[in-house]
Parts: C-alpha cells; structure tokens; sequence
C-alpha cells in the first residue's frame, strides 16, 4: 500500500470516527446526594429529578451518564467540562449566565422547621428569627439569602461540609432550625432513623429569586442538544409522568433505602441506566 493510499485509508477512518461522535450526543450529568431528588442505592445513581432528566435525555436521543460527587466538586465539574450538565440546581439570579438552563424540573416549597420539642420557636417571623441559629451546608443556595436577611456565619448561621452535619446537630438541640421541604424533609429524617412527627414547620421560607431545581448546563453544550431536552421535558410534563414520578418517590421514603427503586412499569416509562 502507497503512503498516499494509507493516508487516504487514516482520514476515511478519521472522518467516520467524527460523524459517529457527532451522530451520538453525550452528556456528563453531575449531581449530590440529595434524596429524593438525587442519591444513589444499589440501582445506581436514581431520584426523582435524576430519573426525569434520564427520561428526558432519552426522549431528546442523547446519551446520558450521571456520576455522584460533593456538591462543590459537581458544581465545578460542571462548569469546567464542555459537555457536562448539574442536578438538581436552584436557579438564581448570581447563576443565572453561568449555566443554560432546562427545566423547572420538581421542586417542593422551603420551610424552617424545628423540633416538635420546641414550642418556644413557634410563631416566627424574620425579624426575630435572627436571634436563633440555622444550620446549612457551605455554597448552598440559601446561604446568601440567609446572608440578605442579616444572618451572620458563624454567629447565628452555622454552615457545614454536608447536609447530614446540620441535621445531627439540630437533632441535638444544637441548632435552633433546619432547612427543608415536605419532598426532602422525610429522607433527610429517615436517614436519622426518624419521621416527620419529630418536627414542625416553623416558617415558609420565600424569595423572589428562587426559582426551582433545575438542570443546568455547561455553556458549550451544543444548542440542538439545550433545545431537544427541553422539548422531551415539556412532553413529560404534559402526559403526566413527572407528576407520577413525584408520587412514586413519595411512597418510596416509607420502605428501606435499599429497595426504593419505584416501578415504572404501569406508567409505561422505561428508566434506564
């Protein structure tokens, strides 16, 4: 074989290799352990946004791979590779240019809430909830809304490496408040052995520049990518599957972690690896 005739061979195979890259879309998709939204058991990486955006990939015929980190490490490696993605993400205005955005995906309204225990926090406002404590993992969302309501870190807003953290403290006694959802709440006590009936919401917690969990994007990823998971998103929305999905999870948190995979089969979703 002539070295002409060789090269021509190496760029056809070259040419193939591309158009079959190109032919399949893939996607890097980073996410925490944040029951139910995301987490992780002996079926992999699973949950209720984690199982909507897998759906919705499929739908939009791309490939999706999810792989479970510490938040601040996700986030990074979000930002850092072109065609990689992060879930589940409140949306914010600081965030706003930093990610493209598909969703909302689901989400639940935010409360404080306190032990049952103590009836002294009971009727709470903002003013005078800054003379009581709050516990929150570092980066979080709501660190910087706290930070606008006059919280200071370290005096009275406690911030922590994991969500668990706060929570084993606040069990404790040792934070006067945690922040939750009526989604997250109960995973975040199963996981302590608990239930729902050792606290009470004490105040809804809202703010403008909230806006949900979402999937958000490295800005390289290609339009038509952005566009075909928006559009399989909007289909899962209006045939009703996101809503099951939410009800699945929510009787999944009554049975043991190890199990809580919910069975698509009679909704006609196929959910996939």
């Amino acid at each position: 074989m002539s070295l002409r005739v060789f090269r021509g061979v190496v760029l056809c195979w070259a040419l193939q290799q591309s158009v079959s890259a190109m032919a399949t879309p893939a996607l890097t998709i980073y996410t925490e352990h944040f029951p139910p939204y995301n987490f992780a058991n002996h079926a992999g990486v699973i949950g209720i946004n984690v199982d909507i955006v897998r759906l919705a990939c499929q739908g939009a015929k791309i490939t999706c791979t999810f792989e479970m980190l510490p938040w601040n490490r996700a986030y990074r490696n979000a930002l850092d590779t072109p065609h990689a993605g992060l879930v589940s993400v409140s949306r914010t205005p600081q965030r706003e240019g930093v990610f493209v955005w598909v969703g909302p995906l689901a989400y639940s309204q935010t409360y404080l809430y306190r032990l049952v225990a103590r009836s002294d926090l009971a009727g709470m406002n903002r003013e005078r909830l800054l003379n009581y404590s709050i516990g929150l993992p570092r980066n979080d969302v709501y660190e910087a809304i706290f930070t606008e309501w006059g919280f200071v870190a370290g005096r009275n807003l406690m911030l922590f490496s994991r969500k668990q953290e706060s929570l084993h403290l606040f069990l404790r006694g040792k934070l006067d408040f945690i922040v939750g959802s009526e989604l997250t709440l109960p995973y975040a006590l199963a996981e302590a052995g608990l239930t729902t009936q050792s606290v009470v919401a004490a105040m809804a917690v809202n703010d403008p520049k909230l806006q949900g969990n979402f999937l958000a994007l490295n800005p390289q990823v290609p339009v038509e990518w952005v566009d075909g998971l928006r559009l399989s998103l909007e289909r899962l929305r209006k045939n009703g599957q996101l809503k099951s999905i939410v009800e699945h999870y929510q009787v999944c948190v009554t049975q043991p972690e190890s199990t809580c995979r919910p069975d698509y089969s009679s909704l006609n979703i196929n959910v996939v690896q």
